[in-house]
């Protein structure tokens, strides 16, 4: 139900009387806090000749004498009267469209708001005043938002223009900012710091393509968790590929980068240094067969399925691979050659390392170490864990398959139980991405093809 001011005062001047709040509340169905601002804003006083006033007419009063004052500024300041045509009376209170407000222009001068709106609009981009007054406050905000270390947004500007006399919005503060390219600094703090700062930007090579046509050509890798008695221990794993094969693991207490290096530096060493290429084929008079490159101090071996033959060359970089062939291709550039009838060509290296931007991977001794070992690395995207969805998928089989079945009464025996199980993953367990065979198998079988 709406109450009519009359009633207000009808329903107060019965509260002041000494009727309870309780009952008139109950009887006008009305909540406390009601009454209780009625009593405030239609609470009578007496003014020193007699005549009895609220408080909300008082200050209804002041609101009109001060708009009053504000018209007959506006009235002294206008170079025209009321009874002026339209056109001259429009571009008088456009004139004074920044010191008062539109409601106090229009009545001032006896013009419609829309029509007064439709006049601004339609002339502020050919106005030479509306222009002049745009690129002075240009000046200013410029001057503003410099003085105070580029923090401020429009708000601010304009609560301190407004304290050095200046009659301006917030909305037009903004609209000079947006054309000044003005933006406070805070909003991309941030992530401008990060992109500033950071050498490189990491890159995801893989893109979910989890697929590799031979070893050691994408590893990937994962952190995971697990309590054991009052303490937590953590798991780094390194898959391969190719054959899904656990090539390097590590157990400890603390999740540091000394975790993830040492994990890397045991599979790197166990698997050859696989920054060389190790088998690669090549064709001679049309034939292909498979030409198997040992690298070492001295000198290489080359052997091929019709003979044995020695060939002493140079020791290769160790970031660089070897290609053989007996006869130079068009689109090969030549290096070096060997008894006059074969051709060496360098390419870089082929292992990239995958893995989540976790502290340990994105760290300055990690990425170091994969530098200088020649080894591409590869980050999953921000909150993309289907990125690195193999290391992720080992740990739910393991935790499934074990952490989650036994009682582990040490970090010896998780360790032990660790050991056991990728033992397991890797020689018996048949994987269903591999037509259900072991990752031992398809390694052994690439290299019997060979």
């Amino acid at each position: 139900m709406k109450f009519t001011d009359a009633q207000k005062k009808v329903i107060v001047a019965r509260r002041e009387k000494g009727e309870s709040v309780r009952s008139l509340c109950s009887e006008f169905n009305i909540p406390r806090s009601t009454l209780y601002r009625w009593c405030k804003s239609h609470k009578t006083n007496t003014i020193a000749n007699g005549i009895p006033f609220t408080a909300r007419e008082i200050n209804q009063m002041q609101n009109r004498i001060v708009k009053l004052n504000n018209i007959i500024a506006i009235l002294k300041t206008a170079n025209c009267t009321v009874s002026a045509p339209l056109r001259e009376r429009l571009g008088a209170l456009e004139s004074l469209y920044s010191q008062y407000d539109v409601y106090t222009l229009c009545e001032a001068l006896e013009v419609d708001r829309g029509t007064f709106y439709n006049h601004i609009r339609r002339n502020k981009r050919e106005n030479a005043w509306f222009a002049k007054r745009r690129e002075k406050y240009r000046q200013i905000v410029q001057e503003v938002f410099d003085e105070y270390h580029q923090v401020l947004g429009s708000e601010k500007i304009r609560a301190i223009l407004v304290e050095r006399g200046h009659k301006v919005s917030a909305k037009f503060i903004a609209s000079i900012m947006r054309e000044c390219g003005l933006y406070s600094i805070r909003t991309t703090a941030k992530s401008d710091h990060f992109r500033l700062n950071a050498l490189e930007s990491p890159k995801n090579r893989i893109r979910q393509n989890f697929t590799a046509h031979s070893p050691n050509q994408i590893w990937v890798s994962d952190i995971t968790s697990f309590k054991v008695n009052d303490y937590w221990v953590y798991l780094c794993v390194i898959l391969d590929l190719f054959s899904r094969k656990i090539v390097g693991y590590r157990v400890s207490r603390n999740a540091s980068t000394n975790l993830v290096t040492s994990t890397f530096r045991t599979a790197f060493r166990e698997r050859g240094n696989p920054r060389e290429a190790l088998i690669k084929s090549v064709a001679v008079d049309g034939e292909r067969f498979f030409v198997k490159t040992r690298f070492e101090k001295r000198r290489n071996t080359v052997c091929t399925r019709e003979g044995h033959a020695r060939i002493r060359m140079a020791p290769l970089s160790p970031t660089a691979a070897t290609y053989f062939s007996f006869f130079k291709p068009p689109d090969w550039q030549k290096r070096s050659v060997v008894r006059g009838r074969g051709f060496i060509q360098r390419f870089p290296s082929s292992l990239t390392f995958h893995s989540d931007r976790g502290k340990q991977y994105t760290s300055a001794a990690f990425t170091a170490l994969l530098q200088k070992c020649g080894v591409k690395q590869s980050f999953s995207a921000t909150a993309r864990p289907h990125d690195n969805a193999v290391a992720e998928t080992f740990f739910a089989s393991f935790k499934k398959e074990e952490a989650y079945r036994r009682e582990y009464t040490s970090e010896q025996s998780y360790r032990k139980r660790v050991e056991q199980y990728i033992q397991f993953y890797n020689e018996l367990r048949p994987h269903r991405t591999l037509k259900y065979k072991t990752p031992q198998a398809i390694e052994e079988t690439y290299q019997e093809r060979l």
